[in-house]
């Protein structure tokens, strides 16, 4: 329960946008392909420069270059370029490239071309070639997986699309200016808060994995249930003269019934204690696993872990499952007399 429980929760937080190529900013701006894209790409800048809501902007350019793959062969590779591109993304290995002769690969574009932190590779582009040192290897799920960053500018190479992301002062409702910067520039930008840009881009595989988790915490309580059920079925059919002898020296039902639901609940709480801790501090890596045979771009995730459900919740509800089921079938104790076992 917990391990999806945990999934869902890392890909609905808004961090989760690292895991993109992107950083954690307030809206993320991008300007389409196609005609006027140098003078939209003006337009832009004019607006975020004189708007006195924005603490602070970045942009980036996305250019085309060739580079050989791993078995030799000329392959297209999509780069964003800026001051301060690559930063905030989750690296398996390496860093940021900080450097002109640098470039970060994502991990899907580094096995392609065969390459690994501290090698080089030779990019050219519109005639001019240069030698880049990989800096470092990060997760994507845009673009297909396949991108890369560096802080060199690429000049003569046509923009393929320019990006910002901004960050918003205090107190400024990040819907609300985005509605106003799109309704001011028209058509030709996408402008979105940095939530509603996770939620198109991964909306329906969230959603399929949001129903997937509301039914496997269901058949997991149903599950708990179930068993509790029939382990106590066998446990007091087998114990039936036991539990009537103690009934015929004064004991009283409650006072048994409470003898198995302390010795239930303290099986409960320890195969539940033990659970959550392997669900939270090994589940992500369960899910890494699987990531990676999918072959998304994403090779290692760290959730982000909601303590009041996962530490709290979830364990509570188990062991109340699991104590409630004791009650409920312990009642079948009120049947048990020594008298009707001797006639029986």
């Amino acid at each position: 329960m917990i391990v999806p429980v945990n999934l869902l929760l890392t890909m609905e937080s808004k961090e989760f946008i690292s895991y993109m190529g992107s950083s954690v900013d307030d809206i993320l701006i991008e300007l389409e392909q196609g005609e006027n894209l140098e003078n939209r790409y003006e337009n832009m800048i004019q607006l975020l420069d004189h708007d006195a809501d924005i603490e602070m902007y970045q942009e980036f350019r996305r250019v085309r270059a060739v580079v050989m793959n791993a078995e030799g062969e000329e392959m297209i590779l999509h780069i964003d370029s800026g001051d301060h591109v690559g930063e905030g993304l989750v690296y398996l290995n390496g860093n940021t490239p900080s450097m002109e002769n640098e470039m970060a690969l994502s991990k899907l574009n580094a096995d392609e071309i065969g390459k690994s932190t501290g090698d080089t590779i030779m990019v050219s582009w519109e005639g001019s070639q240069k030698k880049f040192t990989i800096s470092g290897i990060y997760q994507d799920v845009t673009n297909g997986g396949y991108s890369a960053k560096a802080v060199h500018g690429f000049a003569g190479a046509d923009s393929e699309q320019y990006s910002f992301s901004v960050n918003l002062g205090d107190g400024i409702k990040v819907r609300e200016k985005a509605d106003l910067w799109s309704s001011q520039m028209g058509g030709g930008y996408t402008i979105e808060p940095m939530e509603e840009f996770i939620n198109q881009t991964l909306g329906g595989v969230t959603r399929q994995i949001r129903t997937a988790t509301i039914a496997v915490v269901v058949i997991g309580i149903l599950l708990v249930a179930l068993i509790v059920l029939l382990f106590m079925k066998l446990r007091l059919t087998k114990d039936a003269s036991q539990i009537a002898a103690m009934k015929a020296i004064g004991f009283n039902d409650s006072d048994i019934r409470k003898q198995y639901l302390y010795k239930i609940s303290l099986v409960a709480v320890i195969g539940i204690a033990a659970g959550t801790l392997v669900s939270n501090f090994w589940g992500d890596n369960i899910a890494s696993m699987a990531f990676s045979m999918m072959g998304l771009g994403i090779t290692r995730i760290t959730f982000f872990i909601n303590p009041w459900i996962t530490f709290f919740l979830i364990p509570v509800v188990l062991l109340a499952v699991a104590a409630g089921m004791t009650m409920f079938s312990s009642g079948q104790i009120k049947e048990y007399y020594i008298i009707s076992l001797i006639n029986e």
